[in-house]
C-alpha cells in the first residue's frame, strides 16, 4: 500500500498538503510544523497497537519516529512530531480528522493482513509559498511556546 503526502503550501510556520492512498485522495488536508516537517522521501510505515487503538508510524531519515494524528493544528504537529490530518478549518488547522484517520488505519490494517508492505512517500513537487493568517501571529499564540514546551517534555521523558 502506498501512502503519499503531496505538499502544496509552505510558509515560516506550517507546511500544508493532501494525503493520497494508492493514488486516490484519502485525506483532504495535512499540516506540519515548518521547522519540524518530515523530509521528502520514501519510508516504511508500521501499524502499532497502543492500548485499544492503532497508530500509524514511520521513522524518518534522521531517525525520528513520526506518527499520523487527528490533531488540531500545526502546533500539535510540533509537540507530537506528527503529521496532522483532517478537513481544513483555517490555514494551519484541521477539524474532523478522527474519521479520516480511522478510515486510513482500517485500510492499512487490511493491507497488512493481506501481507502487503505499507510505504509513506512525501513529495513537494508543486509546493507554493503561502501566507500566514493573522490568527497565528497574535502575541498570545506564540509558536515559541510550542517549541519550548516540546523541548521540556522531551527532556523530562514525556514525549
Amino acid at each position: 500500500m502506498k501512502i503519499e503526502i503531496k505538499r502544496w503550501g509552505d510558509n515560516d510556520l506550517y507546511t500544508e498538503g493532501q494525503l493520497f492512498a494508492n493514488g486516490r485522495m484519502a485525506i483532504p488536508y495535512t499540516v506540519e510544523y515548518h521547522d519540524n516537517k518530515v523530509p521528502t522521501g520514501t519510508y516504511e510505515a508500521n501499524l502499532k497497537k497502543c492500548g485499544e487503538k492503532f497508530i500509524i508510524s514511520f521513522t524518518d531519515e534522521s531517525g525520528n519516529e513520526r506518527i499520523f494524528i487527528a490533531g488540531h493544528s500545526f502546533r500539535t504537529s510540533c509537540k507530537e512530531s506528527a503529521i496532522v490530518m483532517g478537513n481544513q478549518l483555517i490555514p494551519g488547522a484541521v477539524c474532523n480528522g478522527r474519521k479520516y484517520l480511522e478510515r486510513l488505519i482500517d485500510r492499512i490494517r487490511k493491507a497488512v493482513k493481506a501481507g502487503k508492505n505499507v510505504t509513506v512517500i512525501v513529495t513537494e513537487d508543486k509546493i507554493q509559498p503561502t501566507n500566514i493568517i493573522k490568527h497565528w501571529t497574535r502575541p498570545s499564540d506564540s509558536v515559541a511556546q510550542c517549541v519550548v514546551s516540546s523541548a521540556e517534555s522531551c527532556a523530562s521523558g514525556n514525549p
